[in-house]
C-alpha cells in the first residue's frame, strides 16, 4: 500500500481537487467517486470557495493526510502482488508432449500442434514457440502458469530479459531460463500461457494433449530434436499489425480485397493469411535442435567465406534468419545441376541475339537514350516478346530495356554519340559466341546478377534473392521472406523503420528482368511459378559463395 505522507502523493490529490473544481459536471462524477454530496444542491458551502476541492467535499491541502486516504487509496494502492507457486522438480527420464498452441481471439483461427521434449527449458521452448508460429521474436514475452488463465495477475516465469533488466523478480515462480516445460506441463489437460509483445498483447494459450514416455515408446529417443511441429492452420499474425481485433480487421479487408491504402501499402506483397507449411516451421526448428550443427559446420568451416556478402549477412542474422540462409545455402549446393550446352544456350539466346545485331554495327539511340522504335521491334519480333499493344517505343517494352541495361552492367556495350556500340570487351564476347563459346558470356550474366558495384544495401538483397533462386524456395513466398531477412539482419530506413518491398523491390527488380530473359517469360513472377533450372543454376553462380569459395574475382562490372 501507499505511503499517504508521500508529498508526491498530497500533490497529486491537491492537482485532482483542482480539476473537479473546474468540472461542470461535478456532482455525477462526486457520486461516481463516492464523495459526500453538498447540502445545497451542488455549491460549496458558505466561505469554502477558495479552498481547492471544497465543492466535492475534500478537505484543502494541509488537512491531515488521513482525511485523503480514501480519494489517495483508490489511486495509489498497487496491485496486490503476484501470487507465487512452488514448482515440483523435474522428473527422471525424457517424455514426448502433444501440445497446441492458440494464438487467442484471432479469427480465423491461427494455432500449432507440437511434439516437445520434456526436457526443454523453458527458455527453449519460448524458441520452439517463436519459430513454429513465425514470429520474428522483436518483443518482449512472458509465461503465465495455469491452470487459470490470469496473464496479467497470475504466477509467472521470470524472462531473460526479466532477469536482465531485474523486473519483478521478487514476484517470479521460476526463471525460464532454469525451468524446464516437465515442471509446468505433465499431464493430458495441463495449460500454460505465452505473451509476446506487451503492446500487440498475443496471448497464447498452450494445452498438453499427450503424453509419451520415450524410452518405451519406440518414438525418437531422448537425443533427437527438441520439438516437431507436426500440424497447424493459418500464417502467423503480422507483427506490429495492433494486436488481435486490428489483425482480425485487416484479415477480413483483406479476404474482401478492400484494405486501406495504409493497409494495402503496410502489407507485403503475396502475404496470404491462410499460409502454412509444416516443413517451414520444422526448417525454423532446426536451429533449435542438434540439427543444427551440421549447418553451423558451414559457416564455422569455412564454407561461407564471412567476409564475403554472404558471410557478413549470416553474422548479422538472427537465429530464424541463419536457419533460412544456411539451409538455403546447404539445399543450393545439394540441389545444383549444371546446364546442358543446350540448356544454356536457349537460356541466353536474348543476349546473343542483341549482341549479333550490334556485332553487325551500332545501333541508333533516341535522343533520350532509348533504342529506336525500328530496332526495338526487330528485337521483339526476334525473341517472340510478348507486349502489351503495338507501340515499339523502348519505354514501352521493358524486357528491351532490362536487355540493353544488362549489356551495360556486364561492360559489353556503351552509349557513344547517340548510340549504342560494343566496348573492347563486348567485341571479344561476341567473337567467342561466334565460334559457339558462350561461357564467358554466362559467366559475365551471373556475376551481373549481384554487380561488385552495388551498394551494400542492394547487393544484400541482390545476394538474398539470388540464394533463394537458386535453393528453389518457394517462389510465391519469396517476396516475404526476401523482406522478412532484410529486416532480419539489422536493415533499417532513415526513420527506424524496417525496409518494404517498395524500398527492396527497385534492388532486386533488374535482375528479375534478367531471368525472365534466361526463362524467355516476359512478365514478372506469377504466384506459384517457380524459376527454371536454368534460371536456378545461374543464381547458383551469381552467389559466388556457393560456386565457388576461394575468393574468385569476379568481374567488377
Amino acid at each position: 500500500m501507499a505511503d499517504f505522507d508521500d508529498p508526491s502523493v498530497e500533490a497529486f490529490i491537491q492537482s485532482f481537487r483542482e480539476q473537479l473544481n473546474d468540472e461542470e459536471n461535478w456532482p455525477d462524477v462526486a457520486r461516481e467517486l463516492g464523495l459526500p454530496p453538498q447540502a445545497d444542491g451542488g455549491q460549496p458551502a458558505s466561505g469554502a470557495a477558495s479552498a481547492p476541492g471544497a465543492a466535492f467535499g475534500l478537505p484543502a491541502a494541509g488537512v491531515p493526510a488521513g482525511s485523503t486516504e480514501g480519494v489517495a487509496r483508490r489511486f495509489f494502492t498497487p496491485p496486490p502482488p503476484r501470487p507465487q507457486v512452488t514448482l515440483p522438480p523435474a522428473r527422471d527420464g525424457v517424455r514426448l508432449l502433444t501440445v497446441r498452441v492458440d494464438v487467442d481471439e484471432v479469427k480465423p483461427a491461427v494455432w500449432r500442434r507440437i511434439e516437445v521434449r520434456s526436457d526443454v527449458t523453458m527458455a527453449q521452448f519460448h524458441d520452439v514457440i517463436q519459430a513454429t508460429l513465425g514470429w520474428a521474436d522483436a518483443h518482449l514475452h512472458r509465461f503465465t502458469l495455469g491452470p487459470k488463465k490470469d496473464v496479467w495477475r497470475g504466477p509467472f516465469l521470470a524472462s531473460v530479459a526479466d532477469v536482465e533488466m531485474g523486473d519483478d523478480l521478487d514476484e517470479a515462480s521460476g526463471v525460464e531460463t532454469e525451468v524446464v516445460l516437465d515442471q509446468v506441463l505433465r499431464a493430458p489437460g495441463d495449460r500454460v500461457f505465452y505473451v509476446y509483445d506487451f503492446g500487440d498483447d498475443w496471448v497464447h494459450t498452450i494445452k498438453v494433449e499427450k503424453v509419451v514416455e520415450l524410452a518405451t515408446s519406440g518414438t525418437p529417443d531422448a537425443d533427437g530434436p527438441l520439438a516437431e511441429c507436426v500440424a497447424g492452420r493459418n500464417a502467423c499474425p503480422l507483427e506490429d499489425s495492433g494486436g488481435p481485433w486490428q489483425y482480425n480487421e485487416l484479415v477480413q479487408g483483406h479476404k474482401a480485397r478492400n484494405l486501406s491504402p495504409e493497409y494495402a501499402e503496410w502489407v507485403p506483397p503475396g502475404w496470404d493469411p491462410a499460409r502454412f507449411s509444416v516443413d517451414e516451421a520444422n526448417a525454423a526448428i532446426v536451429v533449435l535442435s542438434k540439427e543444427n550443427e551440421a549447418l553451423q559446420r558451414i559457416a564455422e568451416e569455412g564454407a561461407v567465406d564471412p567476409s564475403s556478402m554472404l558471410g557478413q549477412t549470416l553474422r548479422r542474422a538472427s537465429p530464424r534468419a541463419q536457419v533460412v540462409l544456411l539451409g538455403s545455402v546447404s539445399r543450393a549446393r545439394k540441389e545444383h545441376v549444371e546446364p546442358t550446352d543446350a540448356e544454356r544456350a536457349d537460356a541466353l539466346r536474348s543476349w546473343v541475339t542483341l549482341i549479333g545485331m550490334l556485332a553487325e554495327g551500332p545501333l541508333p539511340l533516341t535522343q533520350a537514350g532509348y533504342l529506336k522504335p525500328d530496332t526495338v521491334g526487330r528485337i521483339v519480333d526476334a525473341l517472340g516478346i510478348w507486349t502489351h499493344g503495338s507501340s515499339r517505343r523502348e519505354m514501352d517494352v521493358v524486357p528491351v530495356t532490362a536487355l540493353r541495361e544488362s549489356l551495360k552492367t556486364m561492360g559489353y556495350a556503351r552509349h557513344y554519340r547517340g548510340e549504342f556500340v560494343l566496348t573492347k570487351r563486348g567485341q571479344l564476347v561476341a567473337k567467342a559466341i561466334a565460334a559457339g563459346e558462350l561461357e564467358q558470356l554466362w559467366r559475365d550474366l551471373a556475376a551481373a546478377l549481384v554487380p561488385a558495384k552495388a551498394d551494400e544495401f542492394e547487393a544484400c538483397a541482390r545476394t538474398l534473392y539470388a540464394l533463394l533462386v537458386a535453393s528453389a524456395f518457394p517462389q510465391e513466398h519469396t517476396y516475404e521472406m526476401i523482406r522478412e531477412l532484410i529486416a532480419d539482419v539489422g536493415w533499417r530506413m532513415p526513420d527506424g523503420s524496417p525496409p518494404r518491398w517498395r524500398d527492396i523491390g527497385p534492388c532486386v527488380w533488374p535482375m528479375m528482368r534478367m531471368l525472365e530473359h534466361v526463362e524467355q517469360d516476359w512478365c514478372l513472377r506469377r504466384s506459384g511459378q517457380d524459376y527454371t533450372p536454368a534460371a536456378r543454376a545461374l543464381a547458383f553462380d551469381a552467389v559466388a559463395e556457393l560456386a565457388d569459395t576461394s575468393g574468385t574475382q569476379r568481374n567488377p562490372g
